[in-house]
């Protein structure tokens, strides 16, 4: 599906009037018609924010999510937050609130985006990501399951079924063997 310009637009120009409030630096690894992909400052490059739409039916969604990928493998996400806007006689609201009846309406479009999408993505993560010292890549040992620990305390041991830890300096260490894991940052 198309990414919208429109999107793009609204995200850059609220970037720009906001850029100040992050506590990390974002910047622009991919822009394609499908996604915008970014990187935050001093996180490592195996954590990659989305911003995306979903269309089901004659719905769309606006998406941004963490991914955290080990060898070009999406293992597990975290701080989504999206919108579905719904057209009202008043303007906008979130189709996905889950009461419709008292949940805000937005004059704009972009007032949604902004309000549902944008402003709580920068809060999660300049309080998620800032005061992490470490992010552990697990799975369990039959390759099932995968998820990530977020690490306050470097002091804190990996987990037993971690398979790759990342310093927020972008420094990579491994337990064992994993076989052909790219953990370079």
């Amino acid at each position: 599906m198309k990414f919208r310009k429109r999107v793009f637009r609204s995200f850059q120009a609220w970037y720009s009037t906001n850029q100040a409030n992050f506590r990390r630096k974002l910047s622009v690894i991919e822009r394609s018609e499908s996604r915008l992909v970014l990187a935050v400052d001093g996180i490592p490059k195996q954590v990659m924010t989305i911003l995306f739409e979903i269309c089901y039916g004659k719905s769309r969604s606006l998406n941004v999510a963490a991914n955290f990928h080990l060898n070009g493998e999406c293992l597990d996400s975290a701080g989504w937050f999206d919108a579905a806007p719904l057209r009202v006689a008043e303007g906008y609201r979130c189709s996905l609130c889950e009461d419709r009846s008292s949940s805000t309406v937005y004059p704009s479009i972009e007032a949604l985006w902004v309000e549902h999408v944008f402003v709580p993505w920068m809060i999660w993560i300049n309080e998620a990501l800032t005061s992490l010292s470490r992010i552990d890549f697990c799975q369990k040992p039959d390759g099932g399951t995968s998820w990530v620990n977020f690490i306050q305390d470097e002091a804190i041991r990996k987990a037993d079924e971690a398979i790759a830890s990342f310093s927020i300096q972008g420094t990579a260490t491994l337990k064992g063997s994993v076989g052909n894991v790219d953990v370079s940052t």
